[in-house]
C-alpha cells in the first residue's frame, strides 16, 4: 500500500461506542474478517514448545463430512460488519494422497464495505487419513491491498515451501503432522475434550512453526441465532502477538458439546475492540 493510499484510509475513522476513545481510523480494521473465519487465522506462539507434549492422537470419528458449510455473522462493536463460511467441499487425490478439499471466505457487508470493503478467499488440502495439511493458499483484498501466499508441505521430509505474493519461493523445516492455519480448527474438532486437559496443535504459517495450547474450561448452555439453546464447551487458545491481536487469553471459542465439535460462536477482546462471530447456519449434518 503506498503511504498516500494508506493516509486517505487512514483519515477516516469510525466512533467507538462505550469506550474512551473517540474513534478509530478504518486502517485499523485489515484481517479481522479472514481472523474470525479461520478461527486461527494465523497461529501463535504459546511459550516454550519444549514444555508441551501431545496427549492424545485425535479420535477416530471424524466430525465433519463432505459438505458441511458453516456460515458466521460477524460484528465488531455490536456492528454487522462481514459474513464468513467454512465449507469441507468434498475428497479428491493431491499428491496421490486422499484429501479433503476445505475452504473458507469472507466477505465486508454494509457501511464496512463502503469504507473498507474486504474479499478474503482460502483453501487446504487435509489428509484424509493422517489428518494433516497438504496445501494452503490464501488471496485477500482488504480495502486497496492485495496479497496471496501459498504452502506446499511435505509431511514425509518435514518440510514447508513458502510463497508470498511474486517472491522467491523459500524453505523451512517443519514438525510432524503440522496444520495450516485453516485446517487447524479441523484437527481441534477431532480430539476428545475433556474440562481441564488441554489439547496441543502444531502450526506452520508466516514462515514459522508454533505448538498451540487450546485450554478447555467449562460447559455452557449457549442460545443459537435461531433462538434454539445448545449445549457447548467453551474452550480458549493461548496465542500471544505482538500486533493487533494480541492475545492475553481473550479469544473464547464455544464447540458444540457433542461429537461433531461444531464452532457455535467465537470472541475477542483486541485492540480495535470486541469481536464476534456467530454460527447462523449449518448445512450437512441435517443443517438447511
Amino acid at each position: 500500500m503506498s503511504s498516500n493510499k494508506e493516509e486517505k484510509l487512514c483519515s477516516t475513522s469510525v466512533t467507538r461506542a462505550h469506550s474512551g476513545v473517540s474513534s478509530l481510523p478504518l486502517c485499523k480494521i485489515p484481517g479481522f474478517f479472514l481472523f474470525l473465519a479461520f478461527l486461527f487465522f494465523t497461529p501463535f506462539s504459546s511459550g516454550n514448545p519444549s514444555h508441551l507434549t501431545i496427549p492424545e492422537s485425535p479420535a477416530s470419528f471424524l466430525p465433519f463430512e463432505e459438505g458441511e458449510e458453516l456460515t458466521f455473522e460477524l460484528k465488531w462493536l455490536g456492528i454487522r460488519a462481514g459474513i464468513a463460511r467454512l465449507h469441507v467441499k468434498g475428497r479428491k487425490i493431491y499428491n496421490s494422497r486422499e484429501v479433503f478439499h476445505l475452504t473458507s471466505q469472507a466477505d465486508s457487508v454494509g457501511w464496512v464495505s463502503t469504507f473498507y470493503k474486504v474479499r478474503d478467499r482460502a483453501e487446504s488440502f487435509l489428509d484424509a487419513e493422517h489428518l494433516y495439511s497438504h496445501y494452503f493458499s490464501i488471496d485477500q483484498e482488504e480495502g486497496s491491498y492485495r496479497g496471496r501466499k501459498k504452502i506446499f508441505f511435505d509431511q514425509t521430509a518435514h518440510r514447508a515451501i513458502y510463497i508470498k505474493n511474486q517472491r522467491a519461493p523459500r524453505e523451512f523445516s517443519i514438525p510432524s503432522q503440522v496444520q495450516d492455519s485453516l485446517s487447524l480448527l479441523y484437527a481441534l474438532r477431532t480430539f476428545s475434550l475433556h474440562i481441564g486437559t488441554p489439547v496441543y496443535l502444531e502450526a506452520f504459517d508466516n514462515r514459522k512453526s508454533w505448538k498451540i495450547m487450546v485450554q478447555v474450561l467449562k460447559k455452557e448452555d449457549l442460545e443459537l441465532y435461531s433462538g434454539e439453546v445448545v449445549k457447548t464447551i467453551l474452550v480458549k487458545p493461548l496465542m500471544p502477538f505482538d500486533g493487533i491481536f494480541k492475545r492475553k487469553g481473550d479469544l473464547s471459542i464455544w464447540l458444540s458439546d457433542d461429537q461433531k465439535k461444531i464452532p457455535v460462536k467465537m470472541e475477542s477482546e483486541t485492540a480495535i475492540g470486541s469481536i464476534q462471530a456467530t454460527l447462523i447456519n449449518v448445512k450437512g449434518h441435517g443443517g438447511s
